[in-house]
């Protein structure tokens, strides 16, 4: 059986050989040395895998302490800041999940993604999603938003994100921004899943019903001697006396019986009254 994406991933967290930490940078309360040096880390990592984005933009997001009140059309947000889900290896940030939570409308929205690339193909980018997704159920946020350029589609899709937008549109517009040439995908999180155990929960269940498959085969597989009951006069038995018909999964189906009253010209439902019948009208047609 093949392995998941992020087995690998979950084996080195389990090792303490890679970690994860949700960060931000902030104005209203001292942020200390590491969590700068990692933010710092993370603008060089999505700098150099998102060469699209501008290295101000990126810095603007990345490093967003505001809070502030920002009045538009269509809403009226009083806390803009961004965070960053961070996974480090070895002391300095390899990835990152960079997102801004709408607490009011119930979404997050997923502005940079981006594993570097000498650790690309490793389940990195699965595990990391798989943590963002358990941080928002325990913080009672159901819905992430993204727009998608077309090499990233792909990997969005993979962690369940589709082209459907199931939020209504007054949800998110003016809310989120719009970034040309790329499409705008949805995740639902359910929150009975705990998403980073999720991929060994499903290999779990594999395992349990191959056994039951196999199992059930070797039952199947038994070989029944063979019936005697015709060499000692016996014209015919029912079906589901066979010997190991039933195991094998076989259900006798209830026969279907009609009431004929007199007069009814539909065709008796019993075998034996329609030969009867047959035998009459064969009489009826020879006789002289």
């Amino acid at each position: 059986m093949q392995a998941p994406r992020d087995e690998a991933a979950k084996l080195e967290e389990q090792r303490k050989l890679i970690e994860f930490h949700v960060i931000g940078n902030s104005l209203t309360g001292p942020v200390n040395k590491q969590t700068m040096l990692w933010l710092i880390g993370l603008h060089n990592v999505f700098s150099h895998q998102l060469p699209e984005m501008t290295k101000e933009y990126i810095s603007q997001l990345v490093f967003d302490p505001r809070l502030i009140a920002r009045i538009t059309l269509f809403c009226f947000d009083l806390n803009r800041k961004h965070k960053t889900l961070a996974l480090i290896k070895e002391g300095r940030p390899i990835g990152g999940i960079c997102f801004r939570t709408f607490n009011s409308q119930g979404f997050s929205e997923i502005v940079f993604c981006a594993v570097t690339s000498n650790e690309q193909v490793k389940g990195y980018g699965t595990h990391l999603m798989n943590h963002l997704k358990d941080y928002h159920i325990r913080n009672n946020i159901l819905h992430f938003l993204t727009f998608a350029d077309e090499f990233a589609i792909g990997y969005f899709k993979k962690q369940g994100f589709s082209k459907e937008i199931k939020l209504p549109r007054a949800m998110y517009q003016g809310y989120i921004k719009d970034y040309e040439g790329a499409t705008l995908m949805h995740c639902e999180l359910n929150p009975r899943i705990v998403y980073t155990e999720f991929t060994a929960v499903i290999r779990r269940q594999k395992e349990i019903v191959k056994k039951l498959i196999d199992m059930r085969q070797k039952e199947v597989r038994k070989v029944h001697p063979g019936l005697t009951c015709f060499k000692e006069g016996v014209r015919s038995i029912p079906v589901e006396c066979i010997p190991g018909l039933r195991e094998s999964g076989w259900r006798c189906a209830a026969r279907q019986t009609r009431v004929v009253r007199a007069g009814d010209r539909d065709e008796p439902a019993e075998p034996e009254a329609l030969a009867h019948q047959l035998r009459n009208v064969l009489h009826a047609v020879t006789t002289p």
